[in-house]
């Protein structure tokens, strides 16, 4: 996969929390990656891009 769509994909893997860390919600919450999300920003998202 080049890295262009790559990129497209991890975007896309974190449109979902959008919500969540855009700063809309006023909470001061952490919040972290599904397990699934996780495994694929460790092994393939951060080590590629």
């Amino acid at each position: 996969m080049d890295k262009k769509e790559l990129l497209y994909k991890c975007a896309e893997m974190f449109e979902k929390y959008y919500a969540h860390l855009s700063g809309k919600n006023d909470r001061h919450t952490v919040y972290s990656l599904d397990a699934g999300d996780m495994e694929l920003w460790k092994s393939v998202y951060y080590a590629e891009l």
